[in-house]
């Protein structure tokens, strides 16, 4: 449902901005995939590291990102701001820029290591 939230606002503002013109689809279907595509890419990333099969082998970007997720829901255990940070982003509530903060960077990757 989020996904389909965050589609029908970015459908919103490009009617907003640009009207119904030549090419209105095309445009439209980019600017709502934008914001899907963090969705898209967990959802994938995680079916690739779980499945064996030559179409679906986990990448490198796969392999980091499982990694990174695991520290930082390590360190969301026992950290209030790493937690709302990860499950924000998780959630799809902020961006995962939000993730290369500094303290989620350091509660992720520096502090609690095991």
């Amino acid at each position: 449902m989020t996904v389909a939230a965050l589609g029908a606002v970015a459908l919103d503002r490009h009617l907003t901005r640009h009207g119904l013109c030549p090419r209105t689809t095309r445009r439209a279907q980019r600017a709502i995939a934008r914001p899907v595509t963090v969705a898209w890419s967990v959802a994938t990333g995680q079916d690739r590291l779980l499945l064996n099969g030559a179409d679906a082998r986990p990448t490198a970007t796969d392999r980091l990102a499982q990694h990174g997720a695991a520290r930082l829901m390590r360190a969301a255990a026992g950290d209030p701001a790493a937690a709302e940070a990860f499950f924000g982003v998780l959630t799809l509530a902020h961006s995962p820029t939000r993730l290369l903060a500094p303290k989620a960077l350091t509660d992720g990757l520096g502090r609690h290591r095991k």
